[in-house]
């Protein structure tokens, strides 16, 4: 992927997707990730008014999905170690439908983000 991407995709249950950064980027380059995702909110519709929402209706709200993001080396081993300012290479907060990195690279040489779908779902 270039310097800035989009990937509208899913990524399934308990799987891994790795984004290789295109060129070599040279020490102290920023990286800056966002992941962001939907939770799932279904509408179950009571027919006393159809179509439309009303107090009659249930939702259900599913499972929040559990995704995280990491910085990766070219060797495919993902970065654990802060860089000099304290931030970190990776994002893992269980609680949110959003993953954030914004990293110094420690060292000249090839990248990608490794997203991670640990959930069934």
């Amino acid at each position: 992927m270039g310097p800035l991407a989009w990937d509208y995709n899913r990524i399934d249950a308990n799987s891994t997707v790795e984004y290789k950064i295109a060129g070599n980027a040279t020490a102290g380059t920023k990286l800056t990730t966002t992941l962001v995702w939907d939770r799932i909110v279904s509408w179950n519709d009571s027919g006393s008014v159809p179509g439309i929402p009303d107090f009659d209706d249930g939702f259900v709200v599913e499972e929040l999905a559990n995704l995280d993001i990491s910085t990766v080396n070219a060797a495919g081993n993902a970065l654990i170690l802060p860089d000099a300012f304290g931030r970190m290479p990776f994002s893992n907060s269980p609680n949110d439908t959003v993953e954030h990195i914004y990293f110094a690279l420690p060292e000249s040489g090839s990248y990608s983000v490794r997203v991670q779908n640990l959930s069934n779902h």
